[in-house]
């Protein structure tokens, strides 16, 4: 093949990703990241109001919470850096919780 710099070695190229999933109620529900690895998670507020969420990891029988009950703003987005909402996805899952009947809040997760 033909390359760029017979000097560069070891170069690895990984493409941004992005997944979103929208809460549309106020029950538990679960959060399907697809991988662990992501770098930010942001949780958006697309409500007039504020809103309410709850972030909880679940082992199979115990719910574990990250965030109880934290207010989001008006039109405000939340933002988690991988080091503050990290966990073990082969044991845990993780599940949000609004306050809002319609659930009203946006989580993207930025890999």
């Amino acid at each position: 093949g033909q390359f760029c710099s017979q000097y560069i070695h070891g170069v690895t190229i990984t493409s941004q990703e992005t997944y979103i999933q929208s809460l549309t109620g106020n029950s538990r529900a679960k959060i399907d990241v697809p991988r662990s690895n992501y770098s930010s998670c942001l949780i958006a507020n697309t409500h007039s109001g504020a809103v309410t969420c709850s972030l909880e990891l679940h082992d199979g029988s115990t719910y574990t919470h990250l965030i109880k009950s934290i207010a989001i703003p008006t039109a405000s987005t939340l933002k988690l850096e991988s080091d503050e909402i990290s966990f073990d996805n082969s044991t845990y899952d993780l599940y949000a919780t609004s306050n809002n009947a319609s659930g009203l809040l946006t989580f993207t997760f930025n890999y």
